[in-house]
């Protein structure tokens, strides 16, 4: 229910908004971090356990957005 409504639900809100101001290519790499921030956000609210493996995952995550989006 967390993820479907909070997570999911606000980052397809964000997402169709960003679209109206961004490119749509550079716009479908940022969907490749929900679940990075659905993780955090699961850790703040509900307490979830983080792993080393989650954070690794995050960071290479993170890392590859940020590649495909550089100028």
């Amino acid at each position: 229910m967390f993820l479907g409504l909070l997570c999911s639900g606000v980052s397809y809100v964000i997402w169709a908004y960003l679209l109206k101001e961004i490119s749509s290519v550079k716009v479908g790499a940022y969907l490749y971090i929900e679940p990075f921030i659905t993780f955090i956000g699961a850790w703040i609210l509900i307490n979830e356990e983080i792993t080393i493996s989650m954070l690794i995952s995050g960071l290479f995550i993170t890392l590859g957005v940020y590649l495909v989006n550089k100028d």
